[in-house]
């Protein structure tokens, strides 16, 4: 029997409670974790951003979702690896998500702590895939991306929001070996069947769409929607991003990872495909507003040029008067790229910018440094990332 999607309208996140858990219980959710001891809620966490700026996950909406969980016995995680490579803690906090969801019983981790699991290589060039150790530790994981369009992408989604279980630098890394956006859509659904088969439970999909973001990209300004008022979910992520789609107003075939997914019979090609529970999806417009595409993105070599640049804004270095040699950095290492040499750390050059050393060393003996060439990026996004949020 196919799994439905589930669709809600809600207007006002004090409200979302309820809608929660009606969500949770038609969709199969929380069948599914009955008997649950710990569940990973993966938002989308990309960017230091405000609320009503509708670019990541609203914290309100994380809180809500950590209390339905916490009231059905669940020990619930709150963790995303940011797009600000090297800020994921400052993201999780200038955001507002770690004091809503702690204050609702939550622990929040940065998914570039570490420990990391290889995946085997997949895809054309293949490209070896490394996820935290802590998609596998729990009882099951939910992606809780914001419905927002994208420069790239069309809309950023459920199988979207899978990016952020790449750690540092590998995110735009995957870029670089992926640079068009079916490409890209091949790699992300690659990573979900990858990390389902080596024994991640991906219990499915919660969509933020109550505030919803329309516009950006190639000089169309952001559009929020604050009167948007959709909550979807689903335990298959293809299914429950084509609807939130067609609620956003988009066609299944312009966006590349619905594209994709039905090319690959991992998706539904279009509404008859998809088992509804809830209002006919065509019904929440007017449409968000289309986005622009960025100029970096508009073909693959300026794509890989740019992601490739971002993936080398920072790198691991070693304070040595700090170091001890505790060695977690030489442990935690997935690429074995930090080794102990008379007396000394070194990160050596097989280093994949995961930033766990950086997360790990107890003395913080291990910090970000910047190429000189990039310095001035670097500096404005630590004058970012210290800005008091709000």
């Amino acid at each position: 029997m196919q799994s439905p999607v589930v669709i809600r309208r809600c207007g006002d996140y004090d409200e979302v409670d309820p809608v929660l858990e009606e969500i949770l219980e038609a969709s199969g959710i929380a069948r599914d974790l009955q008997g649950a001891r710990r569940v990973l809620l993966k938002p989308n966490q990309m960017l230091i951003s405000r609320p009503e700026d509708c670019r990541t996950t609203d914290p309100r909406f994380l809180a809500a979702l950590t209390r339905v969980l916490r009231h059905r016995g669940l020990e619930v995680l709150v963790g995303d690896s940011s797009g600000w490579i090297g800020f994921t803690r400052q993201v999780l906090s200038a955001t507002g998500v770690e004091e809503a969801v702690r204050r609702e019983g939550a622990t929040v981790i940065s998914l570039d702590a570490g420990p990391f699991r290889l995946l085997p290589p997949a895809g054309r060039p293949p490209v070896a895939l490394v996820v935290p150790e802590v998609l596998f530790e729990v009882d099951g994981v939910l992606s809780v991306p914001k419905l927002l369009a994208h420069p790239f992408m069309g809309l950023s989604l459920s199988l979207k929001n899978l990016m952020g279980i790449l750690p540092g630098a590998l995110k735009p890394g995957l870029h670089v070996f992926r640079p068009g956006p079916d490409d890209l859509a091949g790699a992300l659904l690659d990573l979900h069947r990858l990390t389902a088969e080596a024994g991640v439970r991906w219990a499915g999909a919660v969509v933020d769409g109550i505030w919803a973001l329309g516009g950006r990209g190639g000089g169309v300004p952001p559009l929020p929607r604050y009167d948007f008022g959709l909550v979807a979910g689903g335990r298959d992520l293809a299914a429950v991003d084509l609807a939130c789609a067609v609620a956003a107003g988009f066609s299944p075939e312009e966006l590349p990872l619905c594209r994709v997914a039905a090319s690959r019979g991992r998706g539904p090609a279009g509404l008859e495909g998809l088992s509804l529970d809830g209002p006919d999806p065509r019904a929440f417009g007017p449409p968000l507003a289309r986005p622009g595409r960025d100029w970096a993105e508009r073909t693959p070599w300026r794509t890989r040029a740019y992601y490739f640049v971002r993936s080398r804004l920072v790198r691991p270095g070693v304070d040595r008067a700090r170091c001890r040699g505790h060695q977690r950095c030489v442990v935690i290492c997935p690429a074995s790229a930090v080794i102990r040499i008379g007396g000394r750390t070194i990160v050596g050059p097989e280093c994949i910018r995961c930033l766990a050393c950086v997360e790990q060393c107890p003395e913080g003996a291990i910090d970000l440094r910047s190429p000189w060439a990039l310095g001035f990026l670097y500096r404005r996004r630590v004058r970012e990332a210290r800005k008091p949020s709000g």
